[in-house]
């Protein structure tokens, strides 16, 4: 069992992506087509030499006709050697060679270059329900939110009943569609909602709807500990019914990016978003925590997921195997290589910067799937006043998807 009352003031290493979109406007290269016009010059350079004189009006005569339709053909010109007139079929042979101006057309070729608008799938920016609705929830206050969650019959007592809090940005506007960041605790924290890496963070609490979850107070396994990991490592965790009820409510009253949504957790809020790592990461872009790990017992992974997952080496509260099998589990689904470099973000002017020095980047990632792996010094913590990875790093990675 982990707790977080000591270990309240969070950092945020926060990462978003944001996907970059080029459009394959290449294709506009097809263009190059007109280059065929040089063949009807070569036409027209017959129709000169019909000033040979006279014997074009020779072919008003009826023997001249015959030298006329070879004229259409071209190489009925050397009918034309009935007289003078036929040096003039000579050069209408010159017209036949124009005909090799029909191959500029292989220009056409140049219209593959659309395929590249193939790349603005990954930018696509999907606006929830709540997107116009206007809300009165005052800017940058932590408001409270109780739900009922549907659960297994043997959870309802204790995880049927939940609630949660959102933070809307200082200017929020219910027709600009937001990022969205779900954050979980560790064990202990009290009905009250506390200063979390992510609102600590100005750059994201400025572009996104901020959650923080709490986890049940009556967890049988843990108390006040989210059911995930050692406090409850059960594939029908309740807490997978608790993650969806809340981000479809937030989604409905908030205007959001649905294809923004971000997770992260401390200690066993580390173990809740460990599980929606693997079982939710069909509507999470991004996911990032710290102490902790993927749980033994779970359904299978969905899919990729963009990722940062921080551990510090002397953490006795949560076991190297378990955080590993979480960090192999998302580089296999990312397609990353075994092997690694070290994880150097950008950071920008006078913009605060995590510690990275102990993070690595996984290779050969798919595109937009980045895992990044910090062992740093340390116990069971979540970074704070030390590297700041929860609070800097995961913006920092989750801005650029």
């Amino acid at each position: 069992m982990m707790r977080s009352s000591l270990l309240r003031s969070v950092s945020l290493l926060v990462f978003v992506s944001s996907a970059i979109v080029v459009v394959g406007c290449a294709g506009s290269s097809d263009t190059g087509g007109t280059a065929g016009s040089p063949g009807s010059s070569g036409a027209g350079a017959a129709g000169t030499s019909g000033t040979a004189g006279a014997s074009g009006t020779a072919g008003t005569s009826g023997t001249g006709g015959t030298s006329g339709t070879a004229g259409t053909s071209g190489t009925a010109g050397a009918s034309g050697t009935a007289g003078t007139s036929g040096t003039a079929g000579t050069s209408g042979t010159a017209g036949t060679s124009g005909t090799a101006g029909a191959s500029g057309t292989v220009g056409a070729a140049g219209m593959a270059g659309t395929a590249g608008t193939s790349g603005a799938a990954g930018a696509a920016s999907v606006r929830s329900t709540g997107c116009g609705k206007e809300n009165g929830d005052a800017a940058s206050a932590w408001i409270r939110h109780d739900t009922i969650v549907t659960v297994a019959d043997k959870y309802t007592t204790n995880f049927g009943k939940r609630l949660y809090w959102t933070k809307v940005p200082p200017d929020y506007n219910p027709d600009k569609a937001y990022d969205l960041i779900i954050w979980q605790q560790g064990c202990g924290q009290g009905p009250t909602p506390e200063g979390v890496p992510p609102s600590e963070n100005n750059a994201a609490s400025a572009s996104s709807v901020i959650v923080q979850l709490l986890a049940s107070q009556t967890n049988p396994e843990g108390v006040k500990c989210a059911s995930a990991g050692p406090n409850g490592n059960h594939a029908d965790s309740p807490e997978l019914p608790y993650f969806d009820k809340v981000l479809s409510e937030v989604s409905a009253e908030f205007c959001v990016d649905t294809k923004k949504v971000f997770v992260g957790g401390y200690s066993t809020g580390g173990w809740f978003s460990g599980l929606m790592s693997c079982n939710r990461a069909k509507v999470i872009r991004g996911i990032g925590w710290a102490a902790a790990g993927l749980q033994s017992m779970h359904d299978a992974c969905e899919g990729p997921i963009a990722a940062l997952v921080t551990r510090g080496m002397d953490d006795t509260g949560t076991s190297l195997a378990d955080t590993m099998a979480a960090v192999e589990s998302i580089r296999m689904r990312n397609g990353c290589a075994m092997t690694t470099k070290p994880w150097t973000p950008t950071w920008i002017g006078n913009e605060r910067k995590a510690d990275t020095s102990a993070c690595l980047s996984y290779d050969g990632c798919m595109a937009g799937y980045p895992l990044v792996w910090c062992p740093t010094p340390g116990g069971h913590t979540n970074t704070e006043d030390k590297t700041l990875l929860t609070q800097l790093g995961l913006w920092k990675l989750w801005s650029t998807l």
